[in-house]
């Protein structure tokens, strides 16, 4: 009868402890890229906001002083009026200060539109033009002008106190600059605009006639190479808003009315290369301290699991073997007996209870160990004279038992006897000496001596005790009734005694 004792699947176990170790190293590994990943996103995200933050100060600067230099322009255009009242013939003084309009100040397109939308003035890189409409500057400058007069009737009430009375670098004249970013026939700079508020020849203060001075000023590019320097941008370029759309590095200038007038542009590394090798090293080193920890674990949980494997086998075998002998113990021999009986086979099976003669002598006398030596021989020598036709058990110190089914036939139980009290009587070397013993055996038949394991094992016991009664060495067969016996083939006779020659 096979064990039915549940068993665990060391094997499996292994390998899954192998799949988990493998998977916690691959997760460790896609955790480290993500964390990079993630890592560059931030990186990227705060390297571009302080790019944001520099370049947006030096716009606002060119702002301001954009603001500042029309205020200059404005006040030179006052002059250049004023001369021209006083004195037509100052034609070289004029013409310095359309110089420094344009040279000194970077202005390169002025236009001067009055309360009605007309233009009284126009320059263009220091020189005047006959056709004011003929400028690029043109287009915007009426609508430039009047959100000017609207933004200088705002500001005026904020004005210190005395503040027409001082001179043009003095004055809170930028205050009511209105500046812009723009693209003007191309180029990218500021729309500045500014009410024109002339002096009289006694310095007092005249309101004017709502006329605007409207200039255009390109960005100052060196001050955007110099910030872009500063911040290692690289490929650094302004561009119209449409250009290269897919560029992450971009900064979009916007305009009064809040759309994009331009962009500034550059090229910006990606930082995932830079951060993944500075943490490559420390990432390979956590992954061969992570892999050797858990080699180091599975070796000792392999070490602990064969252990444990051998400890089950041990416990499984002790269940069901004896210790000493290595045969089947009682518990394996009741279950199969029990097996047998339920299946209740066609030709039956026996029960051959045997004791062993003399063995209180040899272990008395030459000690345990010798005792054990005789033990084991005997063991062997019947388990491999039963071989395949059943099972043998040690029920007992110097008792076993053995379930033969095949061959039942009283004939072939009685030669099987003779046998195995011969294999019992055959000497067992032990230090030197030759150890004697010999074999008493009952026999029973299922289901002739009974139906019950109880039953059939009482009935070998009893013709056991008959077999040494009668001076041991002999094997004896129970007594069998008519029917039973008609279906093991012998007639019904008294129990049937073979001794062994002296």
């Amino acid at each position: 009868m096979g064990d039915v004792t549940s068993k665990s699947n060391p094997g499996r176990l292994k390998r899954d402890i192998y799949v988990a170790a493998s998977l916690t190293v691959i997760a460790f590994v896609i955790t480290l890229f993500f964390i990079v990943d993630r890592a560059s996103v931030v990186a990227n995200g705060l390297a571009l906001q302080d790019d944001f933050e520099l370049l947006n100060t030096e716009l606002a600067n060119q702002r301001r002083s954009a603001e500042v230099t029309m205020n200059e322009a404005t006040t030179s255009l006052d002059g250049l009026a004023t001369m021209r009242r006083r004195d037509p013939d100052m034609d070289f003084m004029i013409q310095e200060m359309k110089t420094w309009i344009t040279e000194d100040y970077g202005i390169r397109q002025v236009l001067v539109v009055d309360g009605a939308g007309v233009f009284r003035f126009a320059m263009q890189d220091g020189n005047e033009t006959a056709e004011p409409s003929s400028l690029p500057l043109s287009q915007f400058a009426v609508g430039s002008a009047e959100r000017a007069r609207a933004w200088f009737e705002e500001v005026k009430p904020q004005l210190p106190k005395g503040w027409e009375l001082k001179n043009a670098r003095q004055n809170d004249r930028a205050r009511y600059v209105l500046s812009d970013f723009a693209t003007v026939d191309g180029q990218f700079g500021m729309i500045l605009a500014q009410v024109v508020v002339p002096f009289a020849d006694d310095g007092i203060f005249m309101e004017g006639d709502g006329q605007v001075n409207v200039a255009f000023r390109p960005l100052d590019y060196g001050g955007l190479d110099a910030a872009a320097q500063r911040l290692s941008l690289r490929g650094f370029r302004v561009a119209s808003v449409g250009d290269s759309p897919d560029i992450a590095a971009r900064l979009e200038v916007a305009s009064h009315d809040g759309t994009p007038a331009f962009a500034l542009l550059w090229d910006k590394p990606d930082p995932r290369t830079p951060i993944l090798l500075a943490v490559l090293p420390l990432g390979v080193a956590l992954v061969c301290a992570i892999v050797a920890l858990l080699a180091i674990m599975l070796r000792r949980y392999r070490l602990a699991l064969h252990e444990l494997a051998a400890s089950e086998e041990l416990n499984r075998r002790l269940a069901n073997h004896d210790a000493l002998t290595g045969l089947a113990n009682r518990a394996q021999f009741d279950r199969r007996l029990d097996s047998l009986i339920k299946s209740n086979p066609r030709d039956g099976f026996a029960v051959m209870c045997i004791d062993l003669d003399k063995f209180k002598a040899v272990n008395d006398t030459y000690g345990h160990n010798a005792g054990d030596a005789v033990l084991v021989a005997a063991a062997s020598r019947f388990a491999e004279r039963i071989g395949e036709k059943g099972l043998v058990a040690r029920t007992g110190g110097d008792e076993f038992v053995a379930l033969v089914t095949s061959g039942v036939d009283p004939r072939d139980l009685k030669m099987l006897g003779e046998c195995l009290i011969a294999d019992a009587c055959l000497p067992v070397p032990f230090e030197s000496n030759d150890l004697q013993i010999g074999a008493s055996i009952g026999v029973s038949i299922f289901p002739g001596n009974g139906r019950t394991a109880k039953d059939i094992i009482n009935s070998a016991d009893q013709v056991l005790y008959d077999s040494k009664r009668a001076g041991r060495g002999r094997c004896t067969l129970a007594e069998q009734s008519v029917r039973d016996a008609d279906r093991t083939s012998i007639h019904a006779r008294p129990s049937a005694t073979i001794a062994m020659p002296a």
